[in-house]
């Protein structure tokens, strides 16, 4: 059974050829660190790091609808749907048609929604707390920095 590939990208039993040079295997590694740290550290796993996602945005942007919050989100808006109806079927959000266009629907949070999300959010900070605290405040900046200029690298290139 071949070992793991440390920080590095190879402890001297897995050649991994290129991949310790590109950002991406760096990106995706993190990323899995990151779900498996949230899964146990984060609510009892009540949460998924999209759902958490949701339901901020939900928070902070009321009455929202449905392609808004895929737009936010940067996903095909018929991805959205089951997570609306995973968070609806376990009463968090609701989902309502807009009086002006019965054919957009608002989110909202219900109060359980907003009960379990303050719960949620002391989780997340804690996690994320946890999860960098090998790095500076400045490294830390300066990591979200650089991610969101990839990000909207990704997102300009793909509209053009």
């Amino acid at each position: 059974m071949a070992k793991k590939i440390n920080e590095n990208g190879t402890n001297g039993s897995v050649d991994p050829g290129m991949l310790p040079e590109l950002v991406g295997f760096h990106l995706r590694r993190a990323q899995s660190a990151m779900f498996q740290h949230f899964a146990s550290n984060v609510a009892d796993g009540e949460i998924s790091p999209g759902h958490f996602g949701v339901l901020v945005l939900i928070e902070t942007n009321p009455a929202m609808s449905q392609s808004a919050l895929a737009k936010a989100l940067n996903v095909d808006r018929s991805s959205i749907v089951p997570v609306i109806n995973a968070l609806e079927g376990r009463g968090l959000v609701s989902r309502t048609k807009k009086p002006d266009d019965r054919r957009t629907h608002e989110l909202n949070l219900t109060a359980k929604g907003r009960t379990k999300l303050k719960a949620f959010k002391k989780s997340v900070i804690r996690h994320d707390s946890e999860i960098t605290s090998g790095l500076t405040r400045t490294e830390k900046a300066a990591l979200i920095k650089g991610l969101s200029r990839i990000t909207d690298r990704g997102i300009n290139a793909r509209t053009r």
